[in-house]
């Protein structure tokens, strides 16, 4: 943690001197880990706009920025002039002093630097002897020979050809080759989705894979695994002990394993076994009859599960009645950004209330295009890994596929949402180094302490308790008592009524809306972000199904202006 200075005096009127402690603040936080001494610097636009949000002022944020920077000459510092003013000053909030030139220390130079050594001496250049020049001082041309004039034409007609020949060539060449050289896991990658094409067109029986498929499916001299398949003479043979060395390993390792795994511990193959494919493959059609293991793997890596390991997931609500709420969307989805680039790598996700309760992810939109596909028909699951390197974390999350009636999610973050995010906060996942690895970030900020919304099991209210986070977040999503002082002391929805999504609209708006109408008719009046993020507090709501209920026109809800009412007695 960085070291707690003590706070210089500031002056000023009171509002410009606490402008001034908000500004000291960030801009010491931003340098935390600078030099003594060493000047902080941010543009007073970006200071304007950081207290606007914070709703530090209430008229012109730049002037008032400004004004407080001035009023405090021995903190702060300005540079520049009109839209370039920046605000200087250092960690220690001590104005920034010019060093005059030449004192700057040379000692670290001089002792790391040695001193260049003096140039050498120039060697004379010995004489080489001549060469009789009497051999070409008499050239007889024979009889009958071409003189200079004819080889200067052919070598003018030689060069033409060749010009020719270069310009054809530049013609056909369009663009210089390309670097052809990738990381391990690039080639991974690209042949994970060339095998996603073929299991797409296998699919079909109208193109060449799909009568492949077919015809291979048909004859018995074949086995197949998923999209993958062997002639069944080449496979090894595994019996009942296999199984139970298998089942025994797995569960003294109280994960799922890899096929690879087993075959390199159990069985003591190596990877540059010339049939260590076909032991692969052999074990993962062994085990695929098995009914006792469930293969939880992804096209990058083939992990398989037994009974009796842990449970990946909340211990709040079984995994059934999640994909029950995500449900919504099947017939709400949110649509992937296909014309985002920066998707491949990354995706960012601001966490709900539901999503921080219950430690789970929806399988929506970005989010379900970044993460792998089920590898076999009729797959439930699959296992992958997250990385917390501000946390020096790894565990294990499930991915539930959607089915005919249950929505796809992610389970397995309570542990890691619990102890380091808040409903509202901002986050990054991106692709780990290793297939089938992820790594999850979050900005991590100054503490801030507020009173944020939890549920009272004992008594079966909502409350609101003081939480001290470290996480950026969006204003819009956190749940704290300063916006939302109704939701104090009031019930959580029953689960008849949290099941139909109009009716925990409904309670959104008496929640958190405004009442616009009269106490014998209420209509009550709110904004599409807050109702976003009082609808997702006991069910995942996208924000597709909320604007769907919103604009339908029934159930009392109505929009006007870029609002939206909501009548009960309508």
């Amino acid at each position: 943690m960085a070291q707690v200075l003590d706070a210089p005096t500031l002056e000023g009127s009171a509002a410009e001197q606490a402008l001034a402690g908000e500004i000291l603040l960030v801009m010491q936080s931003q340098g935390r880990f600078f030099e003594t001494g060493l000047p902080i610097r941010q543009p007073v636009a970006a200071l304007a706009e950081y207290a606007t949000a914070r709703k530090l002022v209430k008229k012109d944020a730049i002037k008032a920025v400004e004004a407080a920077v001035r009023a405090n000459p021995l903190v702060f510092a300005l540079e520049g002039e009109g839209e370039n003013l920046t605000v200087v000053t250092t960690r220690d909030g001590i104005s920034p002093t010019m060093r005059a030139e030449g004192m700057s220390h040379s000692f670290p130079h001089r002792l790391t630097e040695p001193a260049a050594a003096p140039p050498p001496e120039p060697k004379a250049r010995p004489e080489r002897p001549l060469i009789n020049t009497n051999w070409y001082n008499e050239i007889v041309v024979p009889a009958g020979a071409e003189d200079e004039e004819d080889e200067d034409e052919e070598e003018t007609a030689d060069a033409a050809i060749f010009a020719e020949l270069m310009e054809a060539h530049q013609e056909t060449v369009v663009e210089s080759p390309l670097d052809s050289a990738v990381t391990p896991v690039e080639h991974e990658e690209e042949v994970a989705a060339e095998l996603e094409e073929v299991v797409e067109a296998a699919a079909d029986a109208s193109t060449p894979a799909g009568a492949l498929e077919a015809a291979l499916t048909s004859d018995p001299r074949f086995v197949s695994f998923g999209p993958e398949y062997f002639l069944r003479d080449m496979l090894e043979s595994y019996g009942r002990n296999d199984t139970r060395r298998v089942s025994e390993y797995i569960k003294e390792r109280g994960e799922p394993l890899s096929d690879v795994d087993m075959l390199l511990d159990v069985y003591g193959k190596r990877r540059t076994d010339t049939d260590f494919q076909a032991a692969c493959f052999s074990l993962n059609a062994h085990l695929a009859t098995e009914k006792d293991f469930e293969f939880v793997g992804t096209t990058e890596r083939r992990l398989w599960s037994v009974e009796g390991l842990p449970t990946i997931g909340s211990e709040k609500r079984k995994a059934a009645d999640l994909g029950q709420d995500y449900r919504v969307l099947l017939d709400y989805p949110t649509p992937a950004d296909e014309e985002s680039s920066e998707a491949e790598e990354y995706v960012e996700h601001i966490l709900t209330y539901y999503e921080y309760e219950y430690g789970v992810l929806p399988l929506d939109g970005d989010l379900a295009r970044f993460f792998p596909q089920a590898y076999l028909r009729g797959q439930r699951s699959a296992v992958i890994t997250f990385e917390a390197p501000q946390h020096y974390l790894t565990f294990n999350v499930e991915i539930r596929f959607p089915t005919g009636n249950r929505g796809g999610f992610l389970s397995g973050f309570s542990t890691f949402f619990h102890e380091n995010l808040v409903p509202g906060a901002l986050f990054t996942i991106e692709r780990g180094d290793t297939a089938g690895t992820y790594r999850i970030q979050y900005l991590q900020v100054s503490a801030q302490e507020r009173k944020l919304l939890q549920v009272d099991e004992k008594k079966g209210k909502f409350t609101f308790k003081p939480v001290t986070f470290y996480c950026a977040t969006r204003d819009q999503m956190l749940l704290s008592e300063h916006r939302l002082p109704r939701l104090a002391q009031m019930k959580p929805l029953d689960a008849r009524d949290r099941r139909v999504l109009a009716k925990v609209v409904a309670a959104a708006f008496e929640r958190g809306g405004e009442n616009v109408g009269e106490a014998s008719a209420p209509r009550y009046l709110a904004e599409f972000d807050d109702l976003f993020a009082l609808a997702n507090i006991e069910r995942p709501t996208s924000t597709e199904a909320l604007r769907a209920i919103l604009t339908s026109g029934a159930s009392g809800f109505a929009e006007e202006d870029g609002l939206y009412y909501y009548s009960p007695s309508a």
